[in-house]
């Protein structure tokens, strides 16, 4: 898919368009407009035959205006991708502006770039690339956080607030949190088991901030729970408790973060159970093991972290609602746990307890789940998408209703990245 920068080049100048991330480091410094002799005007340049990454990045952030070594007319163009949608929606969480399932993905009418996408049991979140933060879906309990809750639906993008200062987002079924470029840490929606972090359990419908930190770096939520790391990979946890998924060797529930452990570089909740991987590579659950679904040979649940196996090469972890999937970095995918429905991609309705690599294929990148969903999506290396397990309401977008007990591509398209292509409990959403 090609992308159109448009710039102003005096005459007989040549600009150069570079290419940067949102951490500015540069992707693509090429010199592509030329003016023309004695006369000064718009120019447009097409970009065409880019990798699936920087195509992520044009979606993010395009500069332009560097001319013969000084700077004329210096402006940041945002590039908007298109926002695919897909799955259940009758809370209106595809954004689309009614309540009608698709079973194929279809674009959404949002005209902004994003860096964060979240969905929850029957909403939708998204971080723009400028900070900006918009919601639609259902909003009963306040999780969109634009301070109300009714209407309790929202079919189409609204703006949340007016920051423009918002870094990443997660939604459990019924609640939100959010982390800002300051590190710190907010929450608003359903507040049932204490998962906003408040010290209570009181709902919120409008943003709320969780203690005074400044050191959130990314998230993983659960039904009822929440999981933050921190800027040093320290694991904290607070919310539902039930079957000790916050790691304090106990089932009680908290309404403010708790230490789970330290040296943790990626998250993942399920329902009732967390999967995590360490900076070392190897991979560590705790909590609700219904299933199989931590991977330990049992189905004992832990209120303590254990190390699954004895591997240091996990790469990727997701979790659905009793089902867990990891990526190692061998390329290899691998399932377990819960297996109604498929959902485990082994082809048949057979639980395992441990770890069970998904065909012979060594080009997965990443699994893609939903810690209230049951159905399963994973990204290849090769950019394309698969999916499998329920398809009830058309999440899998192949376009039929019929469930999968095998990945199955979702279209032919070779252009699905990672980090933008999340699962809400029975929907999708998608930049591309």
């Amino acid at each position: 898919m090609p992308y159109k920068i448009s710039g102003f080049i005096s005459h007989n100048h040549t600009c150069r368009v570079i290419v940067i991330d949102k951490n500015d480091y540069t992707i693509e410094d090429n010199t592509v407009f030329s003016g023309t002799s004695g006369a000064s005007g718009y120019r447009d340049y097409e970009l065409t035959g880019l990798t699936n990454t920087e195509k992520l990045v044009l979606g993010r952030r395009v500069r332009d205006g560097w001319v013969q070594g000084h700077t004329i007319n210096p402006t940041e163009y945002i590039i908007p991708n298109p926002l695919w949608t897909w799955g259940y929606n009758i809370q209106g969480q595809l954004g689309l502006e009614d309540v009608i399932p698709r079973s194929s993905p279809v674009q959404v009418g949002f005209d902004r770039s994003s860096s964060e996408l979240a969905g929850g049991e029957c909403h939708t979140m998204v971080v723009t690339s400028d900070g900006e933060l918009w919601a639609w879906g259902y909003n009963g309990s306040g999780q969109l956080g634009n301070g109300e809750t009714d209407p309790f639906r929202r079919s189409s993008p609204v703006q949340i607030g007016s920051d423009t200062n918002w870094l990443d987002v997660a939604c459990g079924n019924d609640f939100t949190v959010g982390i800002k470029t300051d590190g710190t840490i907010w929450a608003w929606g359903d507040n049932t088991y204490g998962q906003l972090g408040l010290e209570d359990v009181t709902h919120r419908s409008s943003p709320v901030q969780v203690g005074s930190e400044t050191y959130w770096q990314s998230l993983a939520l659960g039904p009822g729970f929440t999981y933050a790391l921190t800027n040093v990979n320290l694991l904290y946890g607070w919310g539902q408790n039930y079957l000790g998924q916050l790691g304090q060797n106990n089932i009680t529930g908290y309404s403010s973060p708790v230490l789970v452990g330290n040296n943790y570089s990626k998250i993942a909740a399920g329902a009732r159970y967390g999967m995590f991987i360490k900076t070392n590579g190897q991979l560590w659950a705790v909590g609700g093991n219904g299933g199989g679904c931590l991977g330990l040979g049992d189905e004992i649940h832990r209120s303590s972290p254990v190390q699954v196996g004895s591997d240091t090469n996990w790469n990727y972890i997701s979790c659905a609602v009793a089902a867990s999937f990891g990526t190692k970095t061998n390329g290899t995918l691998w399932s377990w746990g819960g297996a109604g429905f498929g959902i485990l991609g082994q082809g048949d309705l057979t639980r395992r307890s441990s770890p069970t690599q998904v065909g012979a294929l060594t080009d997965w990148l990443a699994p893609i789940a939903n810690s209230g969903g049951v159905s399963v999506y994973a990204i290849k290396t090769d950019s394309t998408l698969w999916g499998w397990g329920w398809n009830n309401q058309g999440e899998l977008g192949i376009g039929d209703t019929n469930h999968r007990s095998s990945p199955v591509q979702v279209g032919a398209l070779t252009d699905w990245v990672v980090g933008q292509t999340v699962a809400g409990e029975n929907h999708m959403l998608a930049y591309k």
